[in-house]
């Protein structure tokens, strides 16, 4: 039930005690909604942008081998991590989610939580309706150096091979600051 806000020029990096790491960008605010050892988490990004780096032993005494560890989750789409570096960006304003995977997999579907009616919106419901969604054919698995979005009013895209310098551009910069301008000399 933790909310973490963050304003501008500054980042809040989150350590969990399973050794996964957030760090929260500028101008962003997450949700941690469940963090239990052994059950798989579920976090909301709010607005702005999350970079994690999730450990693959997140639960040892999971369920299924096809369940995800973690569920990220913004209001147009839902994210399955098994363990994994990658970098999720929404904005509330134009209902975009962008996702782009730096290490293995994360698995994105569009979802829409406010579809669900108020009794199937339990932490416990949607964390089973978002698990079954990134299950679905509609899912799309988002490989190292590749990028997908889901917006409102459409399905998850095919995810895409960026350019190798911008995955490492990004993944190089995890405290969400700008480059500092080149001086000529």
């Amino acid at each position: 039930g933790t909310t973490v806000t963050t304003k501008d020029r500054s980042f809040a990096k989150l350590l969990f005690t399973d050794n996964t790491q957030m760090n929260l960008g500028p101008n962003s605010s997450m949700k941690i909604e469940k963090y239990k050892a052994h059950e798989p988490g579920m976090i909301q990004l709010i607005d702005g942008k999350i970079r994690a780096k999730v450990e693959k032993d997140l639960i040892s005494k999971q369920k299924s081998n096809d369940d995800s560890k973690l569920i990220l989750h913004t209001k147009t789409a839902a994210m399955g991590v098994r363990g994994t570096d990658f970098q999720i960006t929404y904005s509330s304003k134009t209902d975009a989610t962008s996702l782009v995977t730096f290490e293995s997999q994360v698995a994105l579907v569009k979802f829409d939580a406010r579809a669900a009616s108020p009794e199937a919106r339990t932490v416990g419901a949607m964390a089973e309706k978002m698990n079954q969604a990134l299950k679905s054919d509609q899912a799309v698995l988002v490989g190292a150096g590749q990028f997908s979005a889901a917006a409102k009013g459409g399905d998850a895209s095919p995810p895409v091979r960026i350019s190798p310098e911008q995955p490492e551009t990004l993944r190089k910069n995890e405290t969400f600051q700008a480059p500092a301008a080149e001086t000529g000399a």
